[in-house]
């Protein structure tokens, strides 16, 4: 028996899968290009016109061109894979720190990994291929999609042609699905253990039906209450909170608010039901109650350890009271009689 929870779990994993899919996926055709040979010289991977040498960081080569229509795009080149994931963090970083820039978004998936940033008048891409990374800025998508075509720069690719990101995108989904299939079955698997056949001979009724009988239940006279409910089609509940039913409950030591939702399939002909239990609310309600009547109580004086346990109650014994406020020394001691009355009282 597959009950709407349930059901609700499973097309809410299906969005997120599918969610998943289009962020492992997130189209980079700029990139689709094999990887950067670690022997190329920058000058010659960017695209035509004003070169110019430059560094970054712990580069051992590296160039920036700047176009006629001042698009600009640099490349560098480190001694290992390693350091170009670090210096691209390091990019990275700077990015985050121009005024220039409004938004940055960056995708890491095994070790490939590229950054997309924009602002008002600026859309670039920065990535690692290889010992290599490399960062375009043009005035808009398109212009930096041409910038990029016009460069020898690598890519992401695996170097057989195909771009590693859809690969590890599917992957990715085919793992959530299987797991996802395995959860639908031990749901399935689960519901079928608990569900109980009808009696043999008993009509089939439609859910709306059904569900008026059930409300026709309500009496008064009775501990349980049928309503609607929007987190269910029926909730079936007892009626502790009733002032005419609280007492009856209270002497039977009930403690506990019942409550059970159900659900209605039409289709398969079956109901639903959970349980819904809040005896965790009603313990911290008790508790709170007789913590508040022990704090109404008289105050009561207690020996230290090892003293006698004697209890005595400061209301009762005004006189007494008065007597132990006196100074030590005027103190009566054990056993001596009481001093007279100067009132001859």
């Amino acid at each position: 028996m597959t009950t709407k929870p349930s059901i609700r779990l499973i097309e809410g994993m299906v969005v997120m899968a599918l969610l998943l899919l289009c962020a492992c996926t997130l189209p980079v055709p700029e990139l689709e290009r094999a990887v950067t040979p670690p022997n190329a010289t920058a000058a010659t991977l960017l695209p035509p016109g004003r070169i110019e040498p430059l560094r970054f960081a712990e580069s051992l080569d590296g160039a920036a061109a700047t176009t006629d229509e001042g698009w600009r795009m640099v490349g560098f080149r480190f001694a290992s894979p390693d350091h170009a994931r670090q210096a691209l963090l390091a990019l990275d970083r700077q990015l985050g720190a121009r005024a220039d820039v409004a938004s940055r978004t960056s995708v890491s998936l095994g070790a490939s990994r590229y950054i997309r940033y924009s602002g008002p008048t600026t859309s670039g891409l920065a990535w690692a291929s290889n010992v290599w990374i490399f960062s375009a800025e043009a005035g808009d998508t398109a212009q930096l999609a041409l910038l990029i075509r016009a460069s020898r720069a690598g890519g992401l690719s695996d170097g057989a042609g195909r771009s590693i990101l859809p690969v590890l995108g599917w992957v990715i989904l085919g793992i959530f699905l299987i797991g996802l299939a395995l959860i639908a079955w031990l749901l399935t698997a689960i519901a079928r253990g608990i569900a109980r056949p009808p009696i043999t001979g008993a009509p089939v009724l439609p859910g709306s039906s059904l569900q008026a009988r059930l409300l026709a239940l309500n009496d008064p006279a009775k501990p349980y209450l049928v309503r609607p409910g929007p987190e269910a089609d029926l909730v079936v509940e007892c009626k502790v909170a009733d002032e005419s039913w609280r007492e009856g409950f209270a002497m039977a030591g009930i403690r506990e608010t019942y409550r059970m939702r159900l659900y209605f399939d039409d289709i398969g002909h079956r109901v639903g039901a959970l349980q819904v239990n809040q005896r965790r609310r009603e313990r911290q309600r008790h508790h709170r109650q007789a913590r508040h009547r022990h704090h109404d109580r008289p105050r009561r004086h207690r020996p230290p350890k090892g003293g006698q346990q004697v209890e005595r109650d400061l209301a009762e014994t005004p006189q007494r009271q008065r007597a132990d406020s006196r100074p030590e020394r005027e103190r009566p001691r054990p056993g001596a009689p009481l001093p007279a009355d100067p009132r001859g009282q």
